[in-house]
């Protein structure tokens, strides 16, 4: 059985499946290359922060120098591995806004025109939520 993830955002509520086991993996690998050195303080972001992008942010800026932390995460970002990886979460959502679920990839830019804010943390969400067992495993392994 497959599991879902929810999570409200900005008075929408999506619900994320998880991708093909080998598409995830692949994902994971492309955007890990693709961040180079900054693929820490992402990683850290993302996966360590209790699930929350803000925390996990506030976290990394404290321990470094903002810039330094935007700059490292920033730095090898693509946006052609973004987009797809955008499009391809997409494919596994489903948002409900005003109690009309719809497969988000048939609504996304009409959904988050003028949200950027919304998309991005969507976008972390969805992200995260395919490797849940994943870093499960590391913080219990890690004592996290």
């Amino acid at each position: 059985m497959q599991d879902v993830y929810e999570k409200t955002i900005k008075g929408s509520t999506y619900k994320v499946r998880n991708l093909r086991p080998k598409q995830a993996f692949d994902l994971m690998v492309d955007v890990a290359k693709s961040l180079g050195p900054g693929a820490g303080a992402l990683l850290d972001m993302v996966f360590f922060s209790g699930g929350s992008m803000k925390e996990g942010f506030a976290k990394a800026a404290a321990s470094l120098d903002l810039e330094e932390t935007v700059s490292a995460i920033t730095k090898g970002l693509d946006k052609k591995l973004l987009n797809d990886a955008m499009t391809m979460l997409s494919e596994v959502t489903v948002v409900e806004t005003d109690g009309a679920p719809k497969p988000l990839k048939a609504c996304f830019d009409d959904h988050f025109a003028g949200r950027v804010g919304a998309m991005l943390e969507w976008f972390g969400f969805a992200f995260a939520s395919q490797y849940t067992d994943f870093t499960e495993s590391l913080r219990s392994a890690l004592g996290k």
